[in-house]
């Protein structure tokens, strides 16, 4: 059999353009036969190559490191193909000279691992969230102050600056970076504080639930910054208010009742509509908001496991996912705009009491936190059948709560009402994102979302930006 001498490379390709090399080559072998095979595991972060002899394993992960996870499994004579299965846990190998097939099920590695050590809140945090340039992670709670750390993708994240308590139970970073919202259940207010590089600034501040005591639980902004929906209890009720980053915010329309205990709420990638899940009714509901009136309803409700907590909508806006912390279970629905959540697959074994859920920022994978368990676990979803689990379970520090994935796509951040800590975890696994285009720090959408065009242009942190003669800076930097 012929032979060449040779190595694995690894390229990305956008659908329309040529395909360009992501890493630099690893060497396999002095003399590589012609005739042998090279075949991906379905999550992508794994190669499994067959030399004509031993079959080797490769990783590859965010950073273009490949690494050999295997080296030389034994195979019959003349292994000429080889295959994954679906779910990722065995490679098939057929063998010409032989006239065998082999099966080989592989020990899956973890999905993730800790960065630096545990950071110490002192209090049980019971939010947490990303800066839009995954620098700095904020943390809330109901019983101490905001905290905001520092993050610099290696080591431990430090303290950048702590301040203002109350009964706090949700924080978000606009998009672009320049306030945080938080909601304060005691005094039932939204606070939109200033952020820059030196802390937290004065906060505006609105009244929301008409003072109710215990009022608003959870908030979230609006892809363009211009809104913030709030989700409160005591009574049940979904109210948007308004914000131009300058002025005292004002509530937009009316308040819209919703189902017993609405707990979680989330904005769609597009900015057109809202997702609310109930943990009273187990029930999740869609509205649509117009910027101008009282948000609606699209479609009925959509019936979850029960204790329906977490409603992250994926990054094109067509699925979101919703956590059942008493069914152990989480789900996905699809929504087209008009008609009710229709669930995609089937309900997805979680460990116990799952708290959360985080998107990817690609949309391929979902991550969960199960409390009870104390784990996290990485399920990869293709947009049409019930999502599977990547890697093995990754224990956490104990009952975790929160979870959020950077939108760099490289790590999670997970808090712990049990030990009262904060973890971030590198993840290993290759985004499948490529820059629609770039030019001096702009960042014009995702290529390889082929038909399904991404509008989505990101500032890169220290740039200078015009708009309309005003200048817009990245205040963070």
């Amino acid at each position: 059999m012929s032979q060449i001498s040779g190595s694995l490379q690894v390229f990305t390709f956008s659908g329309h353009s040529t395909a360009s090399q992501f890493c630099g080559g690893v060497f396999i072998s002095d003399t590589i036969p012609f005739g042998s095979s090279v075949s991906w595991s379905p999550d992508s972060r794994f190669i499994a190559v067959d030399i004509g002899g031993p079959l080797q394993i490769f990783s590859l992960d965010t950073d273009g490191d490949i690494t050999q996870v295997s080296y030389g499994i034994s195979t019959k004579n003349g292994p000429t193909s080889l295959s994954w299965s679906s779910n990722g846990t065995s490679v098939a190998v057929v063998n010409e000279f032989s006239n065998e097939i082999q099966l080989f099920q592989l020990i899956q590695p973890q999905i993730a691992e800790q960065v630096g050590n545990y950071v110490n809140l002192g209090f049980a945090p019971g939010s947490v969230a990303w800066s839009p340039d995954s620098r700095f992670v904020g943390v809330v709670n109901k019983t101490g102050p905001i905290q905001i750390f520092r993050f610099n993708g290696s080591t431990t994240p430090t303290l950048l600056t702590s301040g203002y308590g109350g009964y706090v139970t949700s924080i978000e970073w606009s998009p672009d970076g320049k306030f945080i919202a938080v909601v304060n259940g005691w005094d039932s207010t939204l606070e939109i504080f200033p952020f820059s590089e030196s802390g937290l600034g004065v906060p505006y501040s609105i009244l929301i639930n008409e003072g109710q005591p215990l009022g608003p639980i959870s908030a979230t902004w609006s892809p363009d910054g211009k809104f913030i929906a709030v989700c409160c209890v005591l009574p049940d009720r979904l109210q948007i208010v308004s914000f131009d980053g300058a002025n005292t915010p004002e509530l937009v329309g009316g308040y819209v009742a919703a189902a017993y205990t609405p707990e979680s709420v989330s904005w769609s990638k597009d900015g057109r509509f809202i997702g609310v899940a109930c943990v009273g009714t187990g029930l999740a509901r869609v509205y649509s908001f117009d910027g101008i009136s009282t948000p609606t309803q699209i479609g009925n409700y959509a019936t979850t496991g029960g204790y329906s907590r977490s409603i992250p909508w994926s990054h094109d806006g067509r699925f979101f996912g919703v956590a059942s912390r008493t069914s152990d279970i989480f789900q996905i629905f699809s929504f087209n705009g008009y008609n009710t959540p229709i669930q995609i697959g089937r309900n997805v074994m979680t460990g116990i009491y799952p708290m959360s859920l985080s998107w990817s920022p690609d949309g391929e994978f979902i991550g969960v936190t199960s409390n009870y368990s104390s784990i996290f676990q990485v399920f990869l979803f293709n947009g049409s059948t019930t999502p599977i689990q990547v890697g093995t379970n990754v224990s956490t520090i104990n009952y975790p709560t929160e979870v959020s994935w950077s939108p760099d796509g490289k790590f999670v951040a997970i808090t712990s009402q049990g030990d009262q800590k904060l973890q971030i975890l590198k993840l290993n696994y290759v985004s499948d994102k490529s820059d629609q285009a770039i030019s001096n720090g702009v960042v014009f959408g995702n290529a390889n979302l082929g038909s399904t065009y991404d509008t989505t242009v990101n500032i890169l942190a220290g740039s200078n930006v015009n708009v309309d003669g005003l200048v817009n800076y990245d205040c963070v930097n």
